[in-house]
């Protein structure tokens, strides 16, 4: 912009303007807005120089004025929505995308974002897919391979393993059936964190439970 840098932070979620004229980096920066941490995702420049910042885990574009007020420029929401579960000692639901984890009232419809996971850099390894495991969640990724048990009191993985890249699973007498995208069907023992498992169907077409 007009010759100077802009810096957008996904861990931190700032967006800096930095001086590249100071050389002392301790004081080169200046933050201009705070998103919530690994949410944003982009930043671009209009032609009268208006500054915008895309979020991938909230669905949401914003502008943000020289004086670092903000101003929505495109409304919050849920984007490429991927599996639904449902919790039954809260019945609560949830939903994801590769960005972020939807918790869904039922009854009231309201929606909230519980984890924020910017792409390659967030805590949720880019999930695709999720299914209940009792009063936790199971969430899997077609593209990076992991399958963690996700614990909704901590908001983080308390378990995380490697998987053909799966696309579906399936608790199963303590057990964990998973879907590969090669077309196995996997048993996944629990007693063992599931890493041993047992080929129960190899197909082509083997795809969701």
């Amino acid at each position: 912009s007009k010759g100077d840098l802009y810096v957008m932070d996904t861990a931190t979620g700032e967006i800096v303007h930095v001086d590249s004229n100071i050389r002392d980096t301790d004081k080169n920066r200046k933050v201009l807005a705070k998103f919530p941490t690994n949410s944003i995702d982009n930043l671009a420049f209009d032609k009268h120089d208006r500054l915008y910042v895309s979020s991938t885990s909230d669905a949401a574009v914003t502008e943000i004025y020289s004086s670092g007020k903000l101003r929505t420029v495109s409304p919050p929401g849920m984007s490429i929505t991927m599996g639904l579960a449902l919790v039954e000692e809260t019945q609560m639901l949830y939903t994801l995308h590769p960005g972020a984890l939807y918790k869904i009232n039922p009854q009231t419809s309201e929606l909230e974002t519980i984890v924020r996971s910017a792409v390659t850099l967030g805590p949720m390894a880019e999930p695709t897919s999720v299914v209940a495991w009792d009063n936790k969640l199971i969430l899997m990724s077609a593209t990076s391979g992991t399958l963690m048990v996700w614990n909704l009191d901590e908001q983080m993985a308390e378990l995380a393993t490697t998987f053909g890249f799966p696309v579906d699973a399936h608790p199963f007498k303590g057990d964990l059936l998973v879907t590969e995208t090669a077309g196995r069907v996997v048993r996944a023992f629990g007693s063992d964190s599931f890493e041993t498992r047992e080929v129960i169907l190899e197909s082509p077409d083997a795809a969701f439970l």
